[in-house]
């Protein structure tokens, strides 16, 4: 994970240094209508307030994307976990609640391992497809899940403590 975030924030600093240096007018245009760069720059040959552009060339920040979607899946994961504390039943009626929120959590995790590599996100896409048959409104109805609803939950919840470790 730190060979990612490194190799990520190095990322970062190439988009920055090669947008702040073409906007200096750092890359030549040919006379054939291509650029053709000039030396390098070494870090210590650019302005101190390119150097200290922490901010992305465009959007949001990856750390910000990272922010949000672990604020999203946390929000998922704690309504699957109380749904399934409840037998993802409604006043004992058996509801599709329980059915959408794994859908929505493995396509999160699996966007956000994309962005991390951080393991947590691939164990929680994973949990979603080897349960989501279980939280159907159907398996709801049928009672074979009931006594595995609440070991479900305890299950989710060390998943949702390890994303907002994160």
């Amino acid at each position: 994970m730190i060979r990612r975030q490194v190799a990520l924030e190095v990322a970062r600093a190439v988009v920055r240094l090669t947008t702040s240096y073409a906007a200096s007018g750092g890359f030549k245009q040919k006379p054939n209508g291509s650029s053709a760069a000039k030396s390098t720059p070494f870090k210590a040959d650019l302005p101190r307030s390119v150097q200290d552009n922490a901010s992305p060339a465009y959007g949001v920040s990856t750390e910000q994307t990272i922010a949000f979607q672990n604020r999203e899946i946390t929000k998922q994961i704690l309504l699957l976990e109380g749904h399934l504390q409840q037998g993802c039943k409604i006043d004992g009626t058996a509801c599709d609640c329980c059915e959408k929120h794994p859908i929505n959590l493995e396509a999160l995790a699996e966007e956000t391992l994309g962005m991390t590599g951080d393991p947590v996100y691939d164990q929680l896409a994973r949990w979603c497809r080897q349960n989501a048959s279980k939280m159907t409104a159907e398996a709801s109805a049928s009672g074979s899940y009931d006594a595995e609803y609440p070991h479900l939950a305890v299950e989710l919840r060390e998943l949702r403590k390890q994303v907002m470790r994160g």
